[in-house]
């Protein structure tokens, strides 16, 4: 009985020290979800996360519609500023497309794809014109041009410079 006695403690400690061991590993909170998001940032600054830049470049593209009729072009771009960065997290706040776009277009313009005609006056003035199409407005320059001066005057211009870009 003295070797029962001796070892009945060292038994129920062992069987304590199992029971709290179980008890605290099985109730124990679970790890947070590791998620892959992409964050966007507008100049600088935190817009929210995303789950796919993709995703939300598809739907920017399909909210454009109306812009992209209006200027008859194919694809409209984010603005921009706008920087979409992958990041490895856990319990990230996720928002929805039209949440970040909606932030965004608080913010921003959208962009299309055009041509910027950069004219220096002799004062050093300078005038920025936006192109859609390239074609149209060297047919609008040269309707311009004719209609001031000599139609081969101009293309005696056109010949001389093509020469001396050669």
């Amino acid at each position: 009985m003295s070797k029962f006695k001796k070892s009945l403690p060292v038994v129920l400690s062992i069987l304590i020290a199992l029971i709290i061991i179980l008890i605290t590993g099985l109730s124990s909170p679970k790890k947070d979800n590791i998620e892959e998001v992409y964050n966007v940032y507008l100049d600088g600054k935190l817009v929210g996360a995303v789950k796919s830049k993709d995703s939300l470049e598809k739907y920017i593209d399909e909210e454009q519609k109306e812009l992209k009729k209006e200027f008859n072009v194919n694809k409209v771009y984010i603005p921009n500023g706008i920087d979409i960065e992958k990041c490895v997290t856990h319990n990230a706040k996720i928002l929805s497309e039209k949440q970040i776009y909606d932030k965004i277009k608080e913010e921003k313009n959208f962009t299309i794809k055009g041509y910027v005609v950069s004219i220096k006056s002799d004062d050093n003035k300078e005038i920025k014109v936006n192109v859609l199409k390239k074609n149209l407005f060297d047919k609008a320059v040269n309707k311009v041009l004719k209609a001031f001066v000599d139609s081969k005057d101009v293309e005696n211009y056109k010949n001389k410079e093509n020469r001396n870009n050669r």
